[in-house]
């Protein structure tokens, strides 16, 4: 008897013995032995039965975000399957790892699992786990890491689509319909697509500019379960039109691409709707102010519809396109909280990070003037930690800021640790001077740890100080400013601030 038949042998008298959740990894193990990889769900056949469950998967670290964010690439897969498939699919949230080990996860006909790159690491873990519970269902992977490493693919996965998913995940599922083996020259005419070649790598079959068209932005479906505990935002555009050192924006999305204004107009009186007790709408736009036209014809949108003043907005704006004008702009629009990269308190730090337009300290301290002076809260993000940075600029940094606090010109500042994400120069900047591994041997939770603790789930500095050294945070600027000596300088400066903030 071969070696084989003797495992199938063995894997057979197991499964007579074996009760409970193993059961279901012996029978896929046998499945691999006797027939070769195993065979996909016939989306097909399950549709004449019942609606094909599909669950997203948003791999996150659990301190990342505050308790109710949720991203809105859900919302809008929902509603780019709903309007291909207007009752085929039936597509849900899949809360946490749990719910993949042991809830609704498993019962997914397709699993979509979404990850940034610091979380990547969560990614694959829930994608193995999924597949050892359902050798049949697909999985299909989206988000900034597989589009900047489409060679990152998961052996356990099947495809994965590079940018927006909304388009080009129903283009897939729409092959899929009609074949558990979809030809491979029909995949690859999908923009967008990645898949495996022959050699196990994965292979993506786009460039970034043959991605989504602007004017196929969908309308996000807000309307799913449990959306009250869920804190709505809102997104007008996507894409950044600057290229700051250490953003990714510009690089991963290309090109900036606005949603109409009859459409932004739509979601606001959504979310009014949906949420009546609601305040403040944050608008998560890299860069609201790029286009001042846009903002006159969405004051004019809005106040035909009669929503101007309904609720207020926070919204990002710029040092540098900050004037008397566009506060006038965003006070029209019920803007009250404004909020930009400050950055650094010296110019020479502020070139390297902001090589683009004319941001300097004096314009960042300008735009705080002009914003504080048409009665806008304003609040200030800082990177700290570029290479070849000092102490005493670092320091200056924290000081300048917090005495804007002082003031009561600025409502709050946020300290970041530099932290070189891919797409960005400092990415690239890591790799050639030989601090970052190759991406295939990387430890992406070392990318997890950066932003101010205060925008996280961490209960104090000190907490979020130990998550770094856990880690093994990235650090970039240990030459010139010790990792340690920032860390003691900005506990001080923590301190400091909670005098203020209250």
């Amino acid at each position: 008897m071969t070696l084989k038949k003797r495992i199938v042998a063995a894997i057979y008298k197991r499964i007579r013995q074996t009760p409970g959740s193993c059961l279901r990894i012996l029978k896929a193990t046998l499945h691999v032995l006797v027939k070769g990889r195993s065979v996909r769900k016939d989306l097909k056949k399950i549709s004449l039965t019942r609606k094909i469950r599909i669950g997203f998967y948003s791999a996150v670290s659990s301190f990342a975000y505050e308790p109710g964010f949720r991203p809105l690439a859900y919302n809008c897969i929902r509603s780019g399957i709903q309007k291909e498939f207007p009752s085929e699919f039936e597509v849900f949230w899949v809360d946490d790892l749990d719910s993949v080990n042991i809830g609704v996860g498993e019962n997914a006909d397709v699993l979509l699992v979404s990850s940034l790159s610091q979380y990547w690491l969560d990614a694959c873990k829930a994608i193995k786990i999924f597949r050892e519970r359902n050798p049949s269902a697909w999985i299909i992977v989206g988000g900034h890491h597989i589009s900047h490493f489409p060679n990152s693919l998961p052996e356990q996965a099947d495809y994965a689509i590079a940018a927006e998913g909304e388009i080009v995940l129903p283009k897939l599922l729409q092959l899929l319909m009609q074949s558990s083996h979809p030809p491979k020259e029909e995949v690859a005419v999908i923009p967008g697509i990645i898949f495996r070649e022959k050699n196990g790598a994965g292979n993506s079959c786009c460039s970034l500019a043959e991605r989504i068209p602007a004017d196929q932005l969908v309308f996000p479906d807000r309307c799913v379960d449990g959306y009250r505990e869920i804190v709505p935002y809102l997104l007008t555009s996507r894409g950044c039109p600057y290229k700051c050192t250490f953003c990714s924006s510009g690089e991963h999305w290309q090109r900036v691409s606005y949603s109409s204004i009859e459409q932004v107009a739509d979601e606001i009186a959504q979310i009014a709707e949906l949420y009546p007790q609601l305040e403040t709408i944050p608008i998560c736009d890299d860069l609201f102010v790029a286009d001042k036209d846009r903002l006159k014809q969405l004051h004019r949108e809005l106040q035909n519809r009669d929503l101007l003043g309904k609720m207020s907005f926070s919204a990002n704006v710029r040092a540098d396109l900050v004037d008397d004008e566009l506060c006038e702009l965003l006070k029209s629009l019920n803007v009250t909280i404004a909020c930009f990269g400050f950055e650094s308190a010296t110019d020479r730090i502020l070139k390297i990070l902001k090589p683009q337009g004319s941001c300097s300290v004096e314009q960042n301290m300008t735009a705080i003037e002009v914003l504080h002076r048409h009665g806008l809260e304003v609040y200030l993000s800082c990177v700290l930690g570029t290479p070849g940075e000092l102490l005493e600029e670092a320091r200056a940094t924290c000081e300048v800021t917090l005495q804007s606090m002082r003031e009561g010109k600025v409502k709050f500042v946020a300290w970041n640790i530099l932290c070189p994400m891919p797409g960005t120069y400092f990415w690239e900047w890591g790799r050639r001077e030989g601090v970052l591994p190759q991406e295939d041997t990387f430890d992406w939770s070392r990318l997890s740890v950066y932003a101010d603790w205060l925008h996280s789930r961490f209960n104090s500095f000190a907490e979020w100080r130990k998550a770094r050294t856990r880690t093994n945070a990235v650090y970039l600027a240990e030459a010139t400013l010790p990792q340690q000596e920032l860390l003691d300088m900005l506990e001080k400066m923590d301190s400091l601030r909670a005098e203020i903030v209250v």
